[in-house]
């Protein structure tokens, strides 16, 4: 509860100076701030009082003063439009903060062919979908299907994320593939962290310097289409809905096992503990390990349960849309009016999308 003091008429008491409040522990009052006043009168275009100088700085003009460029740009604007533009771009500067305001995330997967020297992106908002093992493995199976079918070795390179590539939904996935007989031999290696330098990672380090060039990207779209420029040949980009992203991470422990000892009893498995891993269809179910890529000292591991059948999951990973953060929509909400209307029809679809509270991101 809070009080207010009362003063009374008498002489004695208007003599007397009023008590000025106590601030309020860990309340900042940012915009009663000298260098917040000015700061905002300087970007309104008004006079303002310097706080460094003490000196008093005239409000901006706009009159049609003698431009020093070549291209002479006040002569070839209106006084209407120069007022309409000079507007328009302290209204920009006004709203505070937008770079540190909550922004939906866009997440890109590459994935590249040596042999053909191509590059497929998968690119979805998190709205759609999240960064984890189903969503690695839903896509590699998307590549895969799309792969000449006498292709029968498979050389897998990636950094040794836990969350999308390193686990043991990634593992099952390439047993499965070769339980299946879709691949006689698949390896799969985690190369030396700062000894290596990925393909994908010279292929994301392309795109983005298309990207920086551009001042505004308002939509998923705009990035596909930079993304596809980037390179003349060689980059294509793929949009991915939530529907497409299978249960991979709940379906394997029906056929396989998290772990077990080596078939030497000597060594109990442990991702951890591995760079290199071979799978091969004449030895279904089992995986082979090696600390080193191309290491002389192995471990052999039966990871299939008995009597089983490994195979695709047919179920969604989703089957709702995945809950946005309601700070971010918000956020959205205060910088709605100054997104273009050719664009606004994507935030006013992401409005509808459900919220949630949590700022904690699963992966």
């Amino acid at each position: 509860m809070t009080s207010e003091s009362s003063f009374n008429d008498s002489t004695d008491n208007e003599s007397e100076a009023e008590t000025p409040k106590k601030k309020k522990r860990g309340v900042r009052n940012i915009h009663l701030y000298k260098k917040e006043k000015q700061k905002s009168q300087r970007l309104l275009g008004q006079s303002y009082v310097s706080t460094s100088t003490e000196r008093l700085v005239p409000a901006k003009s706009n009159s049609n003063s003698d431009c020093l460029c070549k291209r002479n740009c006040t002569q070839q604007f209106s006084t209407e439009e120069k007022q309409q533009l000079i507007a328009t771009v302290q209204n920009a500067k006004i709203q505070k903060n937008v770079t540190a305001l909550s922004y939906i995330l866009l997440y890109v997967f590459c994935v590249h062919d040596l042999k053909t020297n191509s590059a497929d992106f998968y690119t979805y908002h998190e709205g759609e979908a999240k960064r984890g093992p189903d969503e690695v493995c839903s896509l590699l199976w998307k590549t895969i299907q799309n792969m000449d079918p006498s292709v029968k070795e498979l050389h897998v390179f990636s950094d040794a994320c836990g969350g999308q590539n390193r686990n043991n939904t990634l593992i099952r996935f390439f047993l499965t593939l070769v339980a299946k007989n879709r691949f006689e031999k698949i390896y799969q290696y985690f190369p030396v962290r700062g000894h290596s330098f990925l393909q994908c990672d010279r292929n994301f380090g392309t795109a983005k310097r298309l990207i920086r060039r551009r001042d505004r990207i308002y939509v998923p779209n705009e990035y596909n289409n930079l993304i596809s420029a980037a390179k003349i040949r060689g980059f294509s980009v793929k949009p991915v809905s939530s529907n497409e992203i299978l249960d991979f991470k709940n379906s394997w422990q029906q056929c396989f096992k998290k772990t077990c000892k080596s078939l030497d009893k000597t060594t109990t498995f442990k991702i951890s503990q591995y760079r290199s891993f071979e799978y091969s269809s004449s030895h279904k179910g089992y995986l082979t390990c090696s600390e080193f890529i191309d290491g002389f000292v192995k471990a052999t591991f039966l990871l299939q349960k008995p009597s089983t059948i490994p195979k695709i999951p047919e179920t969604l990973a989703y089957v709702t849309k995945i809950p946005i953060n309601e700070k971010k929509m918000n956020d959205i909400k205060k910088i709605i009016q100054y997104i273009p209307d050719e664009f606004k029809d994507f935030y006013n679809l992401i409005l509808t999308w459900p919220t949630t509270r949590s700022e904690s991101e699963e992966e």
